[in-house]
């Protein structure tokens, strides 16, 4: 495997804007789809499935043809030079996605990357885990040909895997009423197909959103990647629990990503003899080494971890997994090494740091004191995105205030809000439009599973306690209130000109586009990133749902 690694030569490479990547032969492919379209006519029938769960049992059953595949072969070639390949391809990916979330690729190409990249991604972190769990030695013995053919059977069963799995979520989790499943008659070009019969604009949107994110609230920079803030809430918390502050664990970090260099042999991943690297980041930053294995471990995958939580490629809620952990605990006959590439690292690392705002904190940095200094973290940040949606408003015109909790206005047009209202965001007015806007603010955490989704669904809509439950009790107060409130919100002195709405607007505001923008009839629910723009593009408010002629 040693060979294949170090050279490529005799694998099958597929160029996206000049960077090559990885691919399975195609004669691999054919093999292992004939194989596998036996195996599902070998229980289900030809026809279309309408039944979620006998949708998702088909899935299962594809599923587990693929696991098994790579459970009988992967030990044929888990090694240290394998994980190095695996690395490196993450590696080329995200130089690709950087390519193509900017719009640099051809339009082929774009279509292609769109098609495959999210499951050659989870693919390579999956296949990096199950490497983990093997704790390999030494490279297999076998002839170049026969390992090409495993590398071709093993990278596509994971793909397939990941590919499987997010249907069934899909299925079971999102659309479960508006989903249909046909296995093809034999001799078909293909030979099952899955469609979901509701329309869904969440990828364009995200992709949307990303690209335009810096131009409206500054990519993050001002709150939940800003080191100097975090410090401030939640250092000392941090210092008494694992003897770092949270700067020191950041800095500590950052400092082996940025400045560790590979060997001069193979690809540029790096492994790592991890105590030998705690006592060199002991004389450099004088921190304690059991602090430095501490914050080590905090942004590792371990086998013990994996077994112990039972780690399931399906779960994406798993904590020891390679989404906030960036290194790879590997064995060696000197010690116990920790393998890792810069690009996959730093965005494990760029997760693990926007993910506190969202109380995502890795189990060996948690204590009393940390998960109260969280807490506190997470309120501000709310705070923070109420500002920014604030300044996103003023940008289009609409003018008001934010976090209101008992009353508007000054005397005597002051009106209080009912207990049972709760606060409201925002209200503001648009002089330009005569549109009074009341909207609730949702700081929800990017996601892109059906797992997030479904909890996004819930949290917004199906819920007992629904934040769609609680904006309807608000927008039906101030519509039953209007011209009092309008005139409370002119007292305040915000406007050149007396408020006269001839319409209330609504918007349900969030920090990243949701699934649950699709299930909200009532009002539009909306990123504030993708607010702006729509409303820049028009000229106007944007959206018909949610309008009401006073």
């Amino acid at each position: 495997m040693k060979i294949i690694v170090e050279d490529r030569s005799g694998l099958n490479l597929e160029s996206f804007g000049g960077i090559e990547v990885y691919r399975p032969h195609y004669s691999s492919e054919v093999r292992i789809r004939i194989e596998s379209e036996y195996h599902l006519r070998s229980k289900f029938s030809s026809g279309v499935y309408s039944d979620p769960q006998e949708i998702n049992e088909i899935l299962r059953h594809q599923f587990e043809f693929y696991s098994k595949k790579i459970d009988g072969t992967i030990s044929k070639l888990a090694s240290h030079h394998f994980m190095e390949f695996v690395l490196f391809e993450f590696d080329k990916s995200s130089l690709i996605e950087e390519k193509y979330k900017c719009g640099q690729l051809s339009e082929e190409e774009g279509d292609r990357w769109n098609q495959i990249g999210s499951w050659f991604r989870r693919a390579a972190k999956y296949l990096a885990e199950r490497i983990v769990l093997l704790q390999p030695e030494k490279a297999p013995d076998a002839s170049k040909e026969s390992l090409t053919e495993t590398l071709d059977e093993i990278w596509i069963a994971a793909e397939e895997m990941v590919h499987l799995y997010l249907l069934s979520d899909q299925t079971f989790m999102i659309f479960p009423n508006h989903t249909t499943f046909q296995v093809y008659p034999e001799g078909s070009s293909e030979f099952w197909g899955l469609e979901v019969h509701q329309k869904s604009e969440i990828q364009k949107l995200v992709k949307r959103d990303t690209v335009n994110r810096r131009s409206v609230i500054g990519a993050d920079s001002t709150f939940i990647m800003n080191i100097g803030i975090h410090e401030q809430i939640i250092g000392k918390s941090f210092k008494g629990t694992i003897g770092a502050s949270y700067a020191e664990m950041v800095k500590l970090l950052a400092m082996v990503l940025e400045h560790s260099q590979p060997s001069s042999q193979g690809f540029p991943t790096l492994f790592l003899h991890r105590s030998n690297l705690i006592d060199n980041l002991h004389q450099h930053t004088g921190l304690t080494q059991k602090a430095i294995g501490i914050i080590l471990d905090g942004f590792t995958v371990q086998k013990a971890d994996m077994e112990l939580e039972e780690r399931k490629l399906w779960k994406p809620k798993q904590e020891y997994r390679a989404f906030r952990r960036g290194f790879f605990e590997m064995p060696h006959p000197t010690g116990t090494h920790l393998a890792f590439s810069k690009r996959m690292a730093l965005e494990s690392f760029n997760q693990l740091i926007g993910g506190f705002v969202f109380r995502k904190v890795p189990q060996e940095w948690r204590s009393k004191e940390v998960n109260k200094a969280i807490s506190n973290l997470s309120n501000q940040a709310g705070k923070w995105f109420e500002g920014s949606v604030e300044e996103g408003l003023r940008r289009i015109g609409f003018i008001g205030l934010k976090s209101i909790r008992k009353q508007i206005g000054r005397q005597p047009y002051v009106i209080k809000i009912p207990s049972d209202v709760g606060e409201i965001d925002f209200l503001g007015y648009s002089e330009k439009e005569n549109f009074l806007l009341i909207a609730e603010c949702k700081m929800v955490q990017g996601g892109s599973e059906g797992r997030f989704f479904r909890d996004d669904i819930k949290e917004f809509v199906t819920s007992r306690k629904s934040y769609l439950k609680k904006y309807n009790r608000k927008v039906e107060w101030l519509r039953n209130n209007i011209s009092a409130a309008a005139s409370a919100l002119a007292s305040t002195g915000l406007y050149s000109m007396p408020t006269e709405p001839l319409t209330i607007v609504t918007a349900v505001i969030t920090h990243y586009p949701t699934i649950a923008q699709d299930f909200i009839n009532d009002y539009p629910c909306v990123s504030i990133t993708n607010l702006v723009l729509d409303h820049e593009e028009r000229g106007k408010w944007p959206y018909i749902s949610g309008i009401f002629p006073t």
